[in-house]
């Protein structure tokens, strides 16, 4: 028996994945770490930048595009901005003495 109906994607799972990297990430001490996945968040931004446009003008062409789904993935992408933003610029800092 095959199943006709399209599997139906999970529009929060990529934007969740996104926020726990970033509790994860500020949970473990060290700011070598810190740095290291900031840079790599900062790196990764512009590609998940796409993704969000792109899964936003899918789902608002379908008609099924929701406030929950377009603002959880507005925070996600806020979020990541500002802790990448937050630890470059306090590992940026150093001491004032």
């Amino acid at each position: 028996m095959e199943d006709t109906e399209p599997a139906q994607d999970n529009s929060i799972l990529i934007p969740m994945i996104v926020l726990g990297f970033v509790v994860l990430v500020s949970s473990i001490g060290g700011w070598t770490f810190l740095f290291e996945s900031a840079v790599f968040g900062l790196l990764f931004l512009p590609f998940y930048a796409v993704y969000l446009i792109s899964w936003a003008w899918k789902r608002f062409k379908d008609g099924s595009l929701t406030w929950f789904d377009a603002i959880f993935h507005i925070v996600s992408f806020i979020v990541l901005l500002g802790f990448c933003v937050l630890v470059l610029t306090l590992v940026g800092m150093g001491s004032p003495a």
